[in-house]
């Protein structure tokens, strides 16, 4: 569980530029690909990760910028590395602007669950 703001801003850094720099290395060719017969495409998985961040921290209160929920997938993956960069910015600065370490003890509804908001932090990462 994320227990300081100042520890998951470190880490979000971190493991969002290297989201980004996967992201980057897509192909419009590769979205279409399966991973196995009849699973998600990369495009669908890589455009969970881009819609998560505003749907997952929208439970908790906050207005994240980026992908709709139910928005298709785009055709192209420019545009889904660019909905990544726009949620996790957003992300950081709505954290920064409305958040305290104290709210991290908060709970919300997630999923008929009740998570802390340190572990929806630690989940999203």
């Amino acid at each position: 569980m994320v227990t300081s703001l100042t520890s998951f801003h470190a880490s979000w850094q971190y493991e969002s530029e290297r989201t980004k720099k996967l992201l980057d290395r897509l192909t419009d060719a590769s979205l279409s690909h399966a991973l196995y017969p009849g699973g998600r495409t990369v495009g669908r998985l890589a455009w969970h990760i881009a819609q998560t961040i505003p749907e997952m921290l929208h439970r908790t209160g906050l207005t994240v910028s980026g992908a709709g929920e139910h928005d298709a997938v785009p055709a192209h993956a420019a545009d889904i590395a660019a909905a990544y960069r726009t949620a996790a910015a957003s992300l950081s600065e709505q954290l920064r602007a409305q958040w305290t370490d104290a709210t991290l003890r908060e709970t919300d509804d997630m999923y008929g669950e009740t998570w802390p908001r340190g572990v929806t932090l630690d989940v999203l990462i």
